[in-house]
């Protein structure tokens, strides 16, 4: 019997293909139940209300507390700056922008929010934009 577990999950672990599913295999082995993180006191159609009025009233409290807290700035000694002035900054053209992106390594991860592949379909449409992001910051 244990030789046959030894065998499933080596055979499992070898066919995983994402670190998700190694994670999976790892936590079964592990003993690691998925579980809920969220109350269950509490109706699911509710939560998202319940969250909504939990953090606007942190927000709430955070201004209200901070509108009451007086600042003085601390006091810094005076020292001649010996650091380098960057009194101008050399605006970047969308080809530099396209040149860049395009030598990079493509790499993508699963919390990525859009996936690597789809974004360099879409490049052509995208530097424009892109651009201007790199201008505005």
């Amino acid at each position: 019997m244990h030789q046959a577990k030894i065998s499933f999950y080596s055979t499992k672990i070898l066919a995983s293909n994402t670190s998700r599913q190694l994670f999976s295999i790892t936590n079964s082995l592990l003993g690691k139940v998925k579980s809920s993180p969220l109350p269950s006191s509490i109706p699911l159609s509710e939560l998202p209300q319940r969250f909504s009025d939990f953090f606007h009233s942190k927000v709430t409290s955070i201004r209200r507390n901070l509108d009451s807290t007086t600042v003085t700035p601390p006091s810094v000694p005076d020292q001649p700056f010996c650091g380098t002035v960057w009194g101008a900054f050399k605006f970047v053209s969308e080809d530099e922008v396209k040149k860049i992106l395009t030598q990079s390594t493509i790499k993508t991860c699963e919390l990525d929010p859009l996936p690597t592949s789809f974004l360099t379909h879409c490049l052509d449409d995208l530097f424009p934009h892109l651009t201007s992001i790199i201008y505005d910051s």
